[in-house]
């Protein structure tokens, strides 16, 4: 490809290679342990060097500085004067995580009258319970206003609120943002944001079946509908009558309590201080779980400084199997609307610990050409003590031993996010959203089947216009009764303008949007429906609506019948087609509107396909290729025809590509340089091992005594921890652990978390923490044992004084958490041996029997066999190939079939190559190469995974990682290590599960280059 010399646009050009901290992402740091200042800057630093630009001080479980302490307020400020040294952003979080589960739905000393309500409904003749209010009696049940009081009865402590109530919000504003203006002088300039997680309307889980409710709900409803809600309160529980008129008006008027309540009123603050309103809602997936959380969602993005969502795990079909479109486009659409170019999402949570810069690529590849523009990192642990290491992964920070190479895949979003906040968003395409159909058939506690056909409707719509490359936005028709209007042809929203409207399937709608839309027909606009038409306005039985029903245009829900229509009454926006003319449904766009001309940000959405394409895009302009990995500009091979400047490209499972079509240059036609296939080198399948990291072995199983009892059988030692915080123990622990030698390591070291906290003896010998560099963590300590381990059984035995953990301690941060009793690490110059059972996927299963022994320090690229199964760092691999004559037009590719690691860094002849990051696992290495003898070096990393785990979940390595992953209390209850002794439990197993770590297949390829 031909370098751009000469830019008209250089400051864009410039910022596109180098984007700012604006554009850099922002990670959820969570603080939980004892904060100590030079650790938070060193961390702070260490996120800098790994190219992000924002951290939020976000409050986790185990923090043990309290919140809003003149301690944490001064550690803040050291956060805020060392990130402003950076150039980086900081948000603050109100939330105290020690004193509710989620934020804003907690804050100490709040009145009673500020506790959330919710309406309940329950035989008539059960008994009134405490915090409940009759309002009314009908049949069979009685109907009552109930506060909420969260488990374990805190009333002292915290009151879950009422975000309905203005009073309440007004007052929580004062109690917990009134302290964040002590750092005032940096709001609007290093404190960008106030960071908020899942702000709810309802809160009671257990209680099903239950509904928001307010105190003066009944007083609001008469006002605005006219009529008393307690004659109707059955109908929202049951389908008699006219249920659907009476739900409509009841979420109606509580999504815009809410919306006025809380979400203007934070908004607001947030405006008049100078700092930006963030954070995301509960629930936003599917249709019944935003309606369960907090009756809609995108409504509230408006009073959003950067509305954000919330994307957890590795699958992008989770929670509801559907894939994940939803959430992404409703904040996106609004945001287009409104003119925010900043779109949050919170992405990587839960996850395993091993996802690789491949997974992170594809996750942010799918959200961000949904619209995401604001990666949010989920999440940067202070610390993993304990059972922070559990509590989710995975950790995006120091202690991976990839986390050097982290600004490679930073920079390359970073480059994504600075372009998708160019221009504006083009769209010809409006889908009316139907959350307030969806209202009028939910049922508290169940997914029903008419909730549930709403959803696929509009979740098949979406994944249709996406797989035509169809650009579009949802509507929410309370933002369509503000912003919405009919000009020259087209319905306009705010600052986007639509040639096409769609309706997925509808029970209701606004009369609002029935007037919209009679307007935007009489003015030559279209309507198409791809499923149950609309039967109601303002939830009312109408003969009007049949009368808009009869100009709409009605066509099957599918690929090929709306690709007939669309193409009849739009322009096309590009076509990515297979060398024969076939479409591609896995490849999708976002796509701009320049000055310059049409930016596109191009997709592989399929984990597994490759794709050679032809590209053709509508109009005249020199198309360029904007390289995400590099920063550079170049132009493609291209030509122009009937209209259309075409180019190829090669497309790799979750590859993505930002193409320029530049209206300000001529189209030019350059040719394609072809690659021919002269001969392929296969490197032999035996590898030179030079370890750069400490080989490990993880130690989770052993005996515990009580003072000076007997000792028990082995267990695990998760299960240890669980049966003394169960009995409530207090007082000495003894834990013994075994390992076998088969050879004596020259080095060898114990790490043990908090290891001054143990009285330790190695085969009888005793051995205490000198202050050596941390393992991984700032809390894994190693200690030398080299001198005391030998050859055969060796005994570790480690004394401490326990106090279980008590859970309603809410306020004593000590009590509340505990003496935690963990895993322990060897690590040191030696190999680990052990049985393989087998491999299911990506699940490659060990006996639980492990043996030390001498490393033989040649593999055959499977390292986990070559007794690296628990290893976590990197290892090099070294080969060598020869190479016979090369000529002047060959171009030298190397070319790896699998390759299991992070990152892996190529050096041919003592040269660095490059970095593999993700598919294709190539690399053009022509100018490192020479002819006849040639060495190469593949420098694998890898993660925390195996040495971490979770290794005896019986599920395997799965997509997502929760803090019962690491136990079989989950599915097995609290007696299921005598189901593990019976051989009957289903949610553990000794075994041990790893992942793979290695390479196979490697070749190197020589091509002859041509026209």
């Amino acid at each position: 490809m031909e370098t751009v010399i000469s830019n008209p646009y250089s400051k864009l050009v410039e910022e596109f290679k180098n984007p700012g901290m604006n554009y850099r992402g922002v990670t959820l740091w969570m603080l939980n342990d004892r904060l100590e200042k030079d650790e938070v800057i060193r961390q702070l630093e260490s996120f800098y060097n790994a190219g992000w630009g924002a951290v939020i001080t976000r409050t986790f479980m185990g923090l043990r500085t309290m919140y809003l302490s003149e301690e944490w307020m001064a550690i803040t400020e050291e956060i805020i004067r060392k990130a402003k040294d950076f150039g980086m952003k900081v948000w603050l979080q109100e939330a105290d995580k020690n004193a509710a589960a989620y934020m804003p739905t907690g804050i100490s000393g709040m009145e009673d009258k500020f506790r959330n309500l919710i309406l309940i409904r329950k035989e008539k003749d059960k008994p009134v319970e405490e915090d409940e209010r009759l309002l009314a009696i009908y049949d069979d049940y009685a109907f009552y206003e109930k506060k909420v009081v969260p488990p374990g009865g805190w009333k002292e402590l915290l009151c879950v609120l009422d975000l309905l109530n203005p009073e309440t919000v007004a007052t929580y504003l004062e109690k917990a943002y009134k302290p964040l203006l002590r750092f005032k002088d940096e709001f609007g300039k290093t404190v960008e944001a106030i960071w908020v997680d899942e702000p709810l309307i309802k809160v009671a889980r257990s209680i099903v079946p239950a509904l928001p409710w307010t105190r003066d709900f009944i007083q609001l409803f008469k006002e605005k509908w006219g009529y008393s809600i307690l004659d109707y309160l059955p109908l929202l529980f049951t389908e008699d009558g006219e249920y659907i008129k009476v739900r409509h008006h009841y979420w109606r008027l509580l999504t815009e309590r809410f919306k006025e309540a809380y979400f203007k009123q934070v908004y607001e603050w947030c405006e008049r201080n100078g700092v930006k309103f963030t954070g995301h809602l509960m629930g936003e997936d599917t249709l019944f779980r935003q309606v369960t959380w907090s009756g809609t969602a995108m409504s509230y993005y408006e009073f959003m400084g950067i509305p954000g969502i919330d994307f957890l795990t590795a699958d992008l079909s989770w929670p509801s199997g559907d894939p994940f479109l939803l959430p992404p486009k409703q904040c996106s659409s609004v945001a287009h609307q409104l003119g925010k170019k900043e779109v949050l999402c919170e992405m990587y949570g839960v996850s395993p610990q091993g996802i690789n810069f491949e997974d992170r690529k594809r996750i942010a590849n799918w959200l961000m050409v949904l619209g995401i523009s604001y990666r949010c990192y989920h999440g940067s642990f202070y610390s993993m003590r304990g059972r922070r290491k559990r509590f989710y992964p995975p950790h995006l920070s120091y202690q991976q031993p990839y986390w050097k190479y982290n600004r490679l895949i930073a920079d390359y979003f970073a480059r994504v996010s600075y372009m998708l906040r160019q221009g504006n968003y083009y769209a010809d395409i409006l889908v009316i959203h139907p959350i307030e159909s969806a209202q009028c058939v939910f049922t508290d506690g169940e997914e029903n089947k008419a909730i549930k056909e709403l959803n696929d409707s509009l979740v098949l719509i979406s994944k249709n216009l996406m797989s035509l490359k169809r650009s579009f936005d949802y509507g929410d028709e309370s933002l369509l009764e503000k912003y919405g209007d009919v000009k020259d042809g087209s319905l306009v929203v705010g600052k986007m303008q639509y040639k096409v409207v769609i309706l997925p399937s509808l029970m209701t709608i606004r009369r609002s949007t029935f007037n919209l839309l009679n307007n935007f027909i009489k003015g030559g606009g279209k309507v198409i429906s791809v499923g149950d038409l609309p039967t109601r306005i303002d939830g009312e039985l109408s003969s009007e609506v049949d009368d808009l029903n009869r100009k709409v245009i009605r066509v099957e829900n599918s690929i090929e019948s709306l690709k007939k229509l669309l193409d009849s009454y739009l322009p096309k926006e590009i076509d990515i087609l297979t060398k024969d003319d076939r479409s591609i449904d896995n490849i999708w766009i976002h796509h701009r509107s320049l000055e310059l001309g049409d930016l596109f940000f191009i997709v592989n959405v399929s984990e597994t396909q490759e794709y050679k394409t032809v590209i053709r895009i509508p109009g005249r302009g020199r198309l360029e290729l904007w390289n995400l990995e590099s920063g550079d500009v170049t132009i493609l091979p291209q030509r122009e025809i009937d209209n259309c400047i075409t180019t190829e490209l090669e497309f790799y499972p979750a590859s993505s590509y930002l193409l320029l079509l530049n209206k300000r240059e001529s189209s030019i036609n350059l040719s394609q340089k072809e690659l021919k296939l002269a001969k392929t080198i296969h490197i032999g399948d035996v590898y030179k091992i030079n370890r750069l990291d400490p080989n490990a072995l993880t130690l989770d199983f052993c005996r515990y005594r009580k003072e000076d009892g007997e000792w028990s059988e082995i267990l695990p030692i998760i299960g240890i921890q669980e049966l003394l915080v169960d009995e409530r123990y207090e007082g000495p622990i003894s834990l013994r652990f075994e390992f076998i030698c088969e050879d004596k390591p020259e080095k060898v070291f114990l790490v043990v978390e908090d290891a001054e906290k143990y009285e330790i003896r190695v085969n009888n010998k005793k051995v205490k923490y000198n202050g050596l560099p941390y393992y991984r963590d700032i809390s894994f300590h190693p200690i030398d044992i080299s001198s005391v381990v030998k050859k055969g059984k060796n005994i570790i035995e480690m004394s401490t004084y326990f106090v279980a953990g008590d859970p309603n301690a809410q306020r004593d941060l000590e009590r509340l958490y505990g003496t935690e009793l963990e895993a322990i690490y060897l690590i040191g110059d030696f190999a680990v041996k052990g049985e393989r059972r087998r491999v299911e996927g990506k699940s490659i299963w060990y006996k639980p029997e492990f043996v030390i022994c001498r490393e033989v320090l040649v593999t055959d690229g499977d390292l986990l066999a070559s007794g690296y199964p628990f290893f976590s760092g990197t290892i090099s691999l070294f080969q060598s190939f020869e190479l016979s004559t090369l000529r002047e037009n060959n171009k030298v590719f190397l070319e790896v079939e699998k390759l299991y690691s992070v990152v892996t860094k190529v050096r041919v002849n003592g040269m660095e190559a490059g970095v593999i990051l993700w598919k294709p696992y190539k690399l053009n290495i022509t100018d490192f190469v020479k002819e006849g003898a040639n060495s190469i070096e593949f420098e694998l990393t890898n993660s925390l995974r195996n040495l971490l785990g979770p290794h005896h979940n019986t599920l395997g390595e799965t997509s997502s990682v929760w803090n019962y992953s690491f136990s079989g209390r989950n599915r097995d209850g609290e007696k299921w290590l005598e189901k593990r002794k019976e051989g009957r439990c289903i949610s553990w197993t000794d075994d041990y599960c790893f992942v793979p770590f290695g390479i196979s297949n490697v070749n190197i390829a020589v091509y002859s280059e041509q026209y």
